[in-house]
């Protein structure tokens, strides 16, 4: 019931409000939203940086959504993010072959290479400094195309972290694996809930285990706030070539 008035709402503010478009952290990671600051364009966040033990303690919600087990890396720091936003585009923009395909993908990793590899997964590089193993899986809210029973746990748990992403009727789930120098692996969840016909919201977690020697919280969360407002504007002009 409240995950249907709070699409309703969204819904009726669309017809009457402009855009403008601010990002704003908020201070508790699960944070509620206003549907009046989304529907003018607004991103809301917000970031936490632990160690691999606290994330369990603090946040055990969460710990599900490791499928890659990254929290068994106690010498590492997990970086933990949420966003939401509003794109302009409909929901069946998020089918499962456009938003795995390596064109869609090289879009939102901007200068970054990105090559597919045999088992479907992708080769992602930027120059010699940064490589790493990316498999990305779609589910259409049955989990009968998901490849692992951990992934169908991450997912399940990613759509109980908030009530409007039982509304969802796409889930994107990213592992990242096997990288060099700047983090050791990570994960993304996206939800795709349909709000009218030419909007969508998103909802974003994810967790990182970052080398120690990076993990500079400050730089972090700034660095985020920068990377959403921009991954926003792709997702809108985003138009693929055939």
């Amino acid at each position: 019931m409240l995950r249907t008035v709070f699409v309703s709402s969204l819904m009726a503010l669309t017809m009457v409000l402009p855009a403008r478009g601010e990002v704003i952290e908020q201070k508790k990671l699960n944070f509620d939203f206003l549907p009046l600051e989304l529907i003018n364009g607004d991103i809301h966040y917000s970031t936490r940086l632990l160690s691999p033990g606290k994330v369990a303690d603090k946040f055990p919600e969460l710990v599900d959504l490791d499928s890659i087990g990254m929290l068994q890396k106690t010498t590492k720091k997990i970086f933990i993010t949420k966003s939401i936003y509003v794109v302009e585009k409909p929901i069946g923009f998020f089918d499962s072959e456009q938003i795995t395909s390596e064109e869609y993908l090289d879009s939102l990793l901007g200068d970054q290479e990105i090559k597919k590899l045999e088992d479907g997964s992708f080769k992602v590089s930027s120059g010699s400094k940064l490589t790493y193993i990316m498999h990305a899986s779609y589910d259409s809210d049955d989990l009968s195309n998901l490849p692992s029973s951990r992934v169908v746990n991450a997912v399940t748990a990613v759509k109980k972290l908030d009530i409007i992403s039982q509304s969802g009727s796409s889930t994107i789930f990213r592992e990242m694996t096997k990288a060099t120098n700047y983090f050791d692996s990570g994960i993304s969840a996206l939800v795709h809930i349909p709000l009218k016909e030419n909007k969508t919201v998103i909802i974003n977690y994810s967790m990182t285990a970052i080398n120690p020697n990076m993990a500079n919280k400050k730089q972090l969360k700034l660095g985020f706030a920068k990377q959403i407002a921009v991954t926003k504007k792709i997702i809108e002009d985003f138009s693929p070539k055939n």
